[in-house]
C-alpha cells in the first residue's frame, strides 16, 4: 500500500541526514517528530501520526532496556555506542519509508528545512529525555527540589531555543536583509534570557549533581550561539566571507556540546 495520499512539493522535508543527526542527539522521539512532519508534508496525517507513536514507544523501549542492562552489565563503557546503533537502525527505516520520496524531492531542487532546525529538536528532545531520566532515578531517600520550577525553565528554554533556531533557516532562505535586525531583537536575546534561566535553576536548593552538570553544558552551549550570532551579523553586515573560518569552528564547538550532552543523557537513562 502506497504511504502517501498526495504529494504537495511546496512544502519542505527533513533530509534522510538531518533526521539522522536528530535522532542521534534525540533518539527516536526527535526521529519520530521530524518523520511526522515529512508524511505531513507528503499529504498522510496518518502514517505520520503512527511515527511519532512509534518514536515515543521506541524511546520508553530504549529506556527500559538501559534500565535493564545497568543491572546486568554495571560497566557503562558501552553506552556511548547506544547513539549510534538507534541512529543506524532509524536511518534503515526512513530510508524503506520515505528514501524514494526524499530522492525525488531532492531530484527537483526541492526545499528542505535546515539541519540546524532539526539538530535544534534532537538537541531539545535529549534535554528533556536527560531532565526526566534524572528526575525519575532520584533516590527516593534524597532530599527533594522544586521539580515543577525546574521543568517550567526547561520548557521556557526550549521555546526560546527554537525561536533564536529560526535564523539558519532565514539563511538557507537567502532572507539577508532581516537577519540583522532578527538576530539583535529576538536571537541574541534569547540566548541571553537562556543563560539567566539555567543561572536561576542551578541557584536552587537541593540540585541533583546530573542536572548542576546539564545546566554548565547548557549555559556554555548558549554563550557559543551569541557568539556565532555575533560573527554571522558581522559577516552579513560588512559583506565579507572574511568571518566563515571562526564561524565554522564555533559550529564545531557547539557540535561537541551537543554531543557531551547526549553522551550524558545516554549515561542517566
Amino acid at each position: 500500500m502506497n504511504a502517501y495520499n498526495q504529494t504537495d512539493n511546496n512544502h519542505r522535508l527533513y533530509s534522510q541526514k538531518a533526521i539522522s543527526i536528530a535522532t542521534f542527539f534525540g533518539g527516536p522521539l526527535a526521529a519520530g517528530i521530524l518523520v511526522r512532519r515529512n508524511f505531513i508534508n507528503l499529504g498522510n496525517q496518518k502514517y505520520g501520526e503512527r511515527a511519532l507513536s512509534l518514536g515515543i514507544m521506541a524511546t520508553m523501549l530504549i529506556l527500559l532496556l538501559i534500565y535493564l542492562l545497568a543491572d546486568i552489565i554495571p560497566d557503562r563503557a558501552f553506552y556511548p555506542a547506544i547513539p549510534g546503533i538507534y541512529t543506524a537502525i532509524i536511518y534503515l527505516v526512513v530510508e524503506k519509508s520515505q528514501g524514494h520520496k526524499l530522492k525525488e524531492h531532492k531530484s527537483k531542487n526541492l526545499e528542505f528545512y535546515s539541519g540546524w532546525k532539526a539538530a535544534g529538536i534532537g538537541f531539545m528532545t535529549a534535554i528533556i529525555m536527560l531532565t526526566i531520566s534524572v528526575i525519575s532515578h532520584l533516590n527516593p531517600g534524597s532530599k527533594s527540589f522544586d521539580i515543577v520550577k525546574y521543568n517550567e525553565g526547561i520548557t521556557e528554554f526550549t521555546e526560546n531555543e527554537s525561536i533564536a533556531l529560526r535564523v539558519y533557516t532565514q539563511l538557507e532562505d537567502g532572507e539577508l536583509e532581516t537577519i540583522p535586525a532578527v538576530i539583535a531583537e529576538t536571537g541574541i536575546p534569547k540566548w541571553i534570557r537562556n543563560i539567566e534561566i539555567i543561572t536561576g535553576l542551578n541557584a536552587m536548593e537541593n540540585l541533583p549533581d546530573e542536572l548542576k552538570s546539564q545546566n554548565q553544558i547548557l549555559i556554555e552551549y548558549c554563550q557559543l550561539r551569541i557568539k556565532a550570532f555575533g560573527l554571522i551579523n558581522k559577516a552579513i553586515q560588512e559583506q565579507s566571507s572574511g568571518y566563515d573560518t571562526q564561524i565554522e569552528l564555533i559550529h564545531l564547538e557547539i557540535q561537541q556540546k551537543m554531543e557531551d550532552l547526549e553522551n550524558q543523557a545516554v549515561a542517566a537513562r
